[in-house]
């Protein structure tokens, strides 16, 4: 399953010498389908987990997530508000529109 390919890669790049001093990370999920409820679950339990948790909160710097404008956008922050209550974000957190939008325009979700 594809979400598992990408947390098998998540962590695998968070215990490399690469993320060693620290990384930024950018979602762009402008051309995925919206997520299933079983998705966002699974997500929300596998960085909830004790050792990777602990990781993430000391290498993770900051966190940008970028969706289509619009309908979209409005349905992710209400996601994410969710999904951060069940799992609070490890670092400061953007919700974009663009990958190159400026920060203070985004909604930010802090830890």
């Amino acid at each position: 399953e594809k979400l598992q390919e990408l947390m098998d890669f998540m962590d695998a790049f968070s215990l490399s010498s690469n993320a060693e001093n620290g990384f930024s990370i950018t979602y762009d999920l402008r051309s995925l389908q919206s997520p299933s409820m079983h998705m966002i679950t699974r997500l929300a339990q596998w960085g909830t987990e004790k050792e990777r948790q602990e990781r993430w909160e000391r290498l993770n710097n900051s966190c940008k997530i970028v969706v289509s404008a619009g309908l979209r956008a409005t349905l992710a922050k209400s996601i994410l508000s969710t999904f951060f209550l069940v799992c609070p974000p490890v670092c400061r957190t953007y919700l974009l529109t663009d990958p190159d939008q400026d920060p203070t325009t985004a909604t930010i979700f802090d830890p």
